[in-house]
């Protein structure tokens, strides 16, 4: 468990978990999140989940709308709260334990990602268990 997390524009994380799997296509990540919002939230944002190597390169990610477009963050309510997951494709030839879990939001049609209260930071690095 982990301290809330919230981003400027209203999206509240209040817990996460990873746990490594594997698919069809290989190994996975698994990163379950708990969201909440304290305020009505104007844009629907996506989120990103990103995997990224000991120089902080991209190697994996997951992009989206929440529950895969079922939950915009449009429709969240003040002190609801709820579940979703994503998967991370870990390449061959990479440890999944190398990798380093980054979360955040951004607006579609322009990239700009929303910053989190009150360091100004566009990601935040989710802690594994």
């Amino acid at each position: 468990n982990r301290e809330p997390v919230r981003w400027q524009e209203g999206p509240i994380l209040l817990d996460s978990t990873i746990a490594r799997g594997n698919n069809e296509s290989g190994n996975v990540l698994r990163v379950k999140t708990v969201w909440t919002t304290d305020t009505q939230i104007d844009k629907p944002y996506s989120i990103f989940v990103h995997g990224v190597d000991d120089v902080g390169r991209l190697v994996t990610q997951a992009d989206g709308q929440p529950l895969d477009g079922r939950w915009p963050t449009t429709c969240w309510q003040p002190d609801a709260q709820f579940a979703d997951e994503f998967e991370l494709q870990v390449p061959d030839g990479i440890s999944s334990d190398d990798l380093r879990i980054r979360l955040g939001f951004y607006w579609l049609p322009t990239g700009e990602r929303v910053l989190i209260e009150p360091d100004g930071q566009d990601a935040v690095e989710l802690l594994r268990s």
